[in-house]
């Protein structure tokens, strides 16, 4: 028997945000995220291979343009020293979590790199944060709120209906453009 599932369109939003960062700048980078499960494998993410994909398409230099952190503030810190060392002329930066953003945030800030004038930022998730972030942080937000709802929907459907075919909601991303890009 399967699971009933409300997943948000990750490679979607990473699409309408890379597509934007290619279109709008020279050198875009990705710091991305990865993860474990407790028993030590790898927990697959489509946002860099989609990052990847798109790179491929729009400047296929930017597919050595790449960092890993774990999601976590510190990670991002240290992906976007690295990413600075290796490409200086990078002037974007979309980072796979707002927690990676921040850590990211404030490696430029210290390094005075202004945000957007030299280096330009998108982030996933949109939780608070990045409307609190200075600048506020361009962001694909995840309809956290809509895919609740749906959860809950689908959870009574199922209680009413149990023999029904298990459903796999796919709900959209959306790109949200504030002050740390400029263009």
């Amino acid at each position: 028997m399967g699971i009933d599932c409300v997943v948000p369109d990750i490679a979607g939003g990473i699409m309408q945000a890379s597509q934007y960062l290619f279109k709008n700048y020279q050198h875009v980078g990705m710091i991305a995220g990865k993860e474990y499960t407790t028993d030590d494998q790898e927990v697959m993410d489509s946002r860099q291979q989609t990052f990847l994909a798109m790179a491929k398409q729009y400047a296929p230099e930017s597919q050595d343009a790449l960092e890993y952190g774990d999601y976590r503030t510190d990670s991002g810190y240290q992906a976007m020293a690295k990413l600075k060392q290796k490409f200086p002329e990078l002037d974007a930066v979309l980072v796979a979590n707002d927690a990676m953003a921040l850590g990211a945030l404030k490696w430029l800030h210290e390094k005075q790199v202004a945000v957007p004038q030299d280096v330009a930022m998108i982030t996933f998730d949109d939780t608070v944060v990045t409307r609190f972030a200075y600048p506020p942080l361009s962001s694909i937000h995840v309809p956290t709120d809509q895919m609740a709802q749906k959860a809950v929907q689908l959870l009574v459907d199922r209680l009413t209906h149990p023999q029904d075919f298990p459903n796999c909601l796919l709900v959209a991303t959306t790109l949200n453009l504030r002050q740390s890009t400029n263009k």
